[in-house]
């Protein structure tokens, strides 16, 4: 995780609060600032900054440049403001709060006029970005009100025109942009799915009245669905009109609903099949050059790529690889061209070009067009950007050489393995040899009996790093190999802080007593087979899970999955650290190494408690080298 750790966050937060009474001076210092950074500001060659320069250059540009088509609290605004909010969020800088929070004490926290029309609770998004900070004076009112009102109060839209384009309530593609992003961050923050079933149920208006399923992209609205007669409109090759904003409107903010959508709401696979099948196609499409011409199907026609379209694909893109829900390996390089691209729009003095003006079909761009929401387009792409170029592999590789790990456990694993490891399970049997500890469960597939679990007999206290050598053993096409990190009783009932005293309880080791009654990080892997045509993955828990919730709300996001890796045979050396705001998985192995990672800034701590290796049932594998360190 980028910036302040969660202590120092709060800190700040709590430093930086804002009220009425200092409303006046934080604005008048708010500009003398800007100013005096734009005065300073230096004509060197945009590429030059890095990505975070960039960013900021762009921001302080546009600050210093307002425009809107209605007023301040406009769509254009919103699209803006979105993409300044995910700044922060990715850099955890100053400059970029301090603009939100002008923002919405200059806009006195109203969204626009017309509660009918998604365009104007765009703005809101940031509203509740702030408010989930903690900012103090942030007034959610208004936005309650037009949220209320937007889903509730009745107006013709809802009941639709068949005569006009008009024909349901999101009847134009941008809107699955402006609302649904901020219903769902409004369901996250007042814990009520019921905001996301009607979100969905507008959404799926949407999807089928505009998506076409030969192209496998979004018309604008109406007017340019074809209806096989003289009036449909075509582009100058004859192809289909489908609008590159548009559909950057569509994958943009797919990828900030998914953000904040629960991992087990009802409906998810619908907006990640949606999403995925959107990003093939965009990748297929993508020319050359890295941008997306105003135009996706007829690029031919434009001289240049055009950069709010073209930053809300980059955004989304690189937020799928970060998410692990694209492939790196496939995506990462269309992101990087694009991104370069969107780079070599940005002029000298912040402000970044080749932006479309306001429309709802494809017109040309120039190096001199501009607009806020371009400017938020390139801040949404920089935020996931900032985060690819935060390689997992250097914050590993920090983390992991730091002097500051002490050993605290090494069981080269080739003698008793009872003097210093138990068992959880009556038919497991663990072996040591000068191979190393063959601990295999029980042969007989869906008996909870067979499960096993070791726990070392020490506990172990704050940052941990694990080591050891593994080599599985088993054929299995089903099933999974647990390392559980730091495992505690949840002090409910018998299940105390000491998981040795309720030892008794886990004879039969079946899943659901570890994972109701432990607080504990879980990461599985080895999990089903090595070959592409089938389900298998890596991924992070934190139990317990909640009483009535189903086991998925226990996963930490992302899963990787589709991983081939952990064949039957092949030794692999395993390296875990999880401190107070991240998890890292590494592999090593003769096809090369690969590292999982997780952010736990939003995951409530794991601090003590002993390491456990599960095998499900027919699960087997040699453990040898194990080595635990904590600072």
């Amino acid at each position: 995780m980028k910036g302040r750790t969660p202590g120092t966050k709060l800190k700040y937060i709590q430093k930086k609060r804002y009220t009425l009474k200092n409303q006046i001076t934080a604005i008048s210092v708010f500009l003398v600032v800007f100013g005096v950074l734009i005065s300073c500001q230096t004509a060197t060659d945009p590429l030059e900054w890095t990505d975070e320069q960039a960013m900021i250059k762009a921001l302080e540009w546009q600050e210093a440049n307002p425009i809107f088509a209605r007023g301040p609290m406009d769509w254009t605004n919103g699209a803006y403001y979105t993409g300044v909010y995910k700044a922060h969020k990715a850099t955890h800088k100053d400059v970029f709060l301090d603009a939100l929070v002008e923002m919405g004490i200059r806009n006195e926290w109203k969204p626009w006029e017309r509660f009918y029309h998604a365009d104007d609770l765009t703005i809101c998004s940031s509203y509740l970005y702030l408010k989930s900070l903690g900012i103090e004076g942030v007034d959610l009112q208004p936005t309650d009100t037009i949220i209320q009102q937007h889903l509730y109060k009745p107006h013709e839209w809802k009941e639709g025109n068949k005569d006009k384009n008009q024909q349901i309530l999101w009847w134009w593609c941008d809107a699955l942009f402006m609302t649904p992003p901020v219903l769902t961050a409004y369901a996250k923050l007042k814990d009520d799915p019921s905001y996301l079933d009607i979100m969905h149920t507008y959404y799926m208006e949407t999807y089928n009245l505009l998506f076409d399923e030969e192209e496998k992209l979004f018309a604008r609205d109406l007017h340019y669905v074809w209806k096989g007669d003289s009036t449909d409109v075509k582009e100058s090759n004859g192809k289909k009109v489908f609008w590159s904003r548009g559909n950057g409107w569509v994958t943009g903010g797919l990828a900030l609903v998914l953000d904040q959508m629960p991992a087990d709401y009802e409906h998810r696979p619908f907006y990640e099949n949606l999403y995925r099948t959107l990003t093939a196609r965009l990748l297929e499409i993508q020319p050359e050059d890295g941008l997306w011409r105003t135009s996706l199907l007829c690029p031919e026609a434009y001289d240049h790529g055009e950069v709010s379209g073209s930053g809300f694909y980059t955004f989304a893109l690189a937020w799928g690889i970060n998410n692990g829900m694209l492939d790196r390996e496939t995506y990462e390089p269309a992101v990087r061209k694009a991104w370069e691209g969107l780079r070599g729009c940005q002029k000298a003095d912040g402000m970044v070009g080749w932006v479309q003006n306001i429309g709802a079909e494809p017109k040309p761009a120039s190096h001199d067009s501009w607009q806020n929401y371009g400017t938020g387009a390139f801040l949404l792409a920089g935020s996931e950007i900032l985060k690819l170029d935060e390689s997992k592999e250097t914050a590993f590789k920090a983390l992991s050489t730091t002097s500051d790990w002490d050993m605290q456990f090494e069981d080269k694993c080739t003698e008793d393995w009872t003097q210093k490891w138990t068992l959880d399970g009556l038919i497991a049997q663990v072996k040591n040899s000068d191979r190393g500890m063959h601990f295999s469960a029980g042969p007989e597939y869906k008996n909870d009996a067979h499960h096993a679990v070791m726990w070392t007999k020490e506990s172990f206290d704050g940052d941990v790093k694990i080591e050891y050598d593994y080599t599985r053993t088993d054929s299995e096409t089903s099933c999974v190999n647990i390392l559980y990190i730091q495992a505690t009783g949840d002090m409910e009932g018998p299940y105390v802080k000491d998981i040795s005293d309720w030892k008794e309880l886990r004879e039969v080791p079946a899943m659901s007593t570890y994972f109701e009654n432990m607080n504990a990080l879980h990461i599985s892997y080895a999990a089903f087979v090595n070959s592409a045509d089938t389900a298998f993955y890596i991924r992070a828990r934190r139990y317990p899970k909640p009483e009535n919730e189903s086991f998925n709300v226990t996963r930490i996001t992302p899963s990787y999955d589709n991983e081939g890796y952990f064949k039957t045979g092949e030794k692999y050396h395993i390296t875990v650290i999880k401190t107070g705001a991240q998890l890292f998985f590494k592999m090593e192995g003769k096809e090369g190494e690969e590292i999982f990672s997780w952010d736990l800034s939003n995951v409530d701590p794991v601090t003590e408690g002993r390491i456990g290796l599960r095998h499900m049932y027919t699960r087997s594998a040699v453990y040898r080298n194990m080595k635990i360190y904590t600072k």
